[in-house]
């Protein structure tokens, strides 16, 4: 692969390290000169090594050349990276090789149905169905093949399962009595989010094309009977997610500058009886994540590492925002309660708990652990807390299975979490 490592510190700069032993073509980039010319001008730098495969065979300069760097001041250190490479490289192949076999690359969207629940698997183009029960999930599910369409958001409407698509740009349409794909509804963009009012199906076009700025401006109404597009509304650029109130809908909004040096953010508002439509944008000044919810009548929209309520005029109310926690992801509500998901890439992620007044009541630490069937031996550790019970995600071989664990630091005066 060709890598480029945006930000060359000492994660960055020792990830792109082991990304190159490993056999790929890594550039480093940093927004402080003084990095780079650390490395770029230093006169110890020579030819590197070419280390050997997994497999013990040299790896040709033709696939490989490298540049020593020097990263650290020990004299050995030459020796010990051919020897820690030597040694971890093959349980990281596979690792990648299992990740690849057993889920897919990036999981883009997950969708609870009745007691189905539907992931869609972006680079591997995949849509997998698992029966969830009460010890987890049911294994093996189903999977079908999108034929390299990028599947992206989900929604379930009269048997069928409507779900956008970045590099086919269309909606497909799969029957979830037949598995299989019936339809596909063309899309003049890259369409985004998908959500329905029970009738009709709504979807937010963020592009033109794949990966531009964000030049898309459209949210399209589609009749899911004739699979023809009745409605288009202009809402400014880039929109993202979606959610229906009665009578309105409303919409995020992310873009950015033509160097992608700067982020936009905004919100729109649609009137369906109207058809009117409001449109704000806050500039680059207001760091705006793209989820929306709604609690008791009252629609949030994720900011500054949080959600705040969000007004009829797209105003954001600051002095109200729930939570500030950096990284955050995702957002959702549910029985009065908020939820918002924080990553950063390094597990355990969390996800914090508050109620309807802001409070914290929970915060869940995820983290994936391998256990042996029948005696639940351990053999990748957990972090302290309280377990709240594993669901299964898919299997290794007979004897073992991946599982995904809930650890919760519960607050003294909250109340336990339910199971």
């Amino acid at each position: 692969m060709k890598i480029c490592m945006i930000g060359s510190g000492y994660v960055g700069l020792v990830s792109g390290a082991c990304f190159s032993d490993l056999g790929n073509t890594v550039t480093c980039v940093d927004n402080n000169k003084e990095i780079i010319d650390k490395f770029e001008y230093d006169n110890r730098k020579s030819q590197g090594i070419t280390a050997s495969d997994t497999e013990g065979k040299a790896i040709e300069n033709s696939i490989k050349r490298s540049t020593d760097l020097w990263i650290s001041q020990w004299a050995e250190w030459e020796k010990w990276d051919e020897y820690f490479f030597k040694a971890l490289s093959p349980y990281v192949k596979k690792y990648l090789l299992h990740v690849k076999e057993k889920l897919g690359d990036v999981v883009q969207s997950i969708l609870v149905h009745d007691d189905k629940l539907f992931v869609a698997v972006n680079n591997s183009h995949l849509i997998k169905r698992f029966t969830i029960t009460e010890t987890g999930l049911q294994l093996p599910g189903i999977q079908i093949s999108t034929e390299n369409s990028s599947p992206r958001e989900m929604v379930v409407l009269d048997g069928n399962l409507y779900f956008t698509n970045w590099f086919s740009k269309d909606i497909k349409v799969l029957n979830l009595t037949t598995f299989s794909i019936e339809e596909s509804i063309s899309i003049d963009g890259v369409p985004e989010d998908i959500i329905t009012d029970g009738k009709d199906l709504w979807v937010s076009v963020p592009s033109v094309d794949i990966y531009d700025q964000g030049y898309g401006t459209s949210v399209v109404k589609i009749n899911p009977i004739t699979k023809a597009i009745e409605e288009s509304y202009e809402v400014g650029n880039g929109p993202q997610n979606l959610l229906l109130d009665g009578e309105k809908l409303w919409v995020s909004r992310t873009f950015y500058s033509s160097d992608w040096s700067t982020a936009y953010f905004g919100s729109s508002l649609i009137d369906l009886n109207t058809k009117e439509v409001e449109i704000k944008t806050y500039g680059a000044g207001m760091i705006c994540g793209g989820n929306l919810l709604k609690l008791n009548n009252q629609v949030y929209r994720t900011v500054d590492g949080g959600v705040a309520p969000i007004d009829q005029n797209l105003d954001i109310n600051l002095s109200l925002k729930i939570g500030s926690y950096g990284s955050l992801y995702s957002a959702s509500s549910s029985n009065q309660n908020i939820y918002l998901g924080r990553s950063d890439g390094v597990a355990p992620d969390s996800v914090f708990v508050h109620d309807e007044n802001g409070n914290l009541q929970h915060n869940l630490m995820l983290e994936r652990i391998i256990c042996r069937r029948g005696n639940g031996e351990r053999e990748g550790g957990g972090v302290g807390g309280e377990a709240l019970g594993p669901a299964v995600i898919g299997d290794v071989n007979p004897q073992e299975q991946y599982q995904w664990n809930f650890l919760t630091h519960t607050p003294p005066s909250s109340p336990p979490l339910p199971h």
